[in-house]
């Protein structure tokens, strides 16, 4: 899921940094608790992989076929909280120097949100 990262399309927006790992960082930090690592990634990988038009099919039925949870409901959070993750993933990125990310050049609404959380939790 991460081969051939020079393909995403904000590759030319100096947007380097993917959410999968971030998201698991940034739910410790938002909610002051963890999700098993590896879940969070796929969950972390699914949310990049739609947002930046990439791959998501591909990569959930990867997930899928692999057996690893990333549904909210299977990994022990709910879509609010992912919410208010994304909604405070950049103040945990420039707080750590992270690179930018999706969330820097633009602004997730709250159908986008809905329609994102569907295709996961489908």
């Amino acid at each position: 899921m991460n081969r051939e990262r020079y393909d995403l399309p904000t590759w030319n927006l100096e947007i380097r940094h993917g959410l999968d790992h971030v998201f698991v960082t940034a739910f410790q930090w938002v909610h002051g608790r963890e999700v098993l690592h590896s879940e969070g990634v796929a969950l972390g990988t699914l949310i990049r992989n739609y947002l930046y038009d990439w791959r998501f099919e591909e990569a959930k039925a990867q997930l899928e076929s692999c057996r690893v949870a990333f549904r909210p409901r299977e990994i022990g959070c709910t879509t609010a909280e992912v919410q208010q993750v994304l909604a405070r993933i950049n103040e945990l990125n420039d707080r750590v120097g992270h690179p930018q990310n999706w969330f820097h050049h633009r602004r997730l609404d709250g159908a986008t949100f809905e329609r994102m959380m569907a295709r996961i939790e489908e």
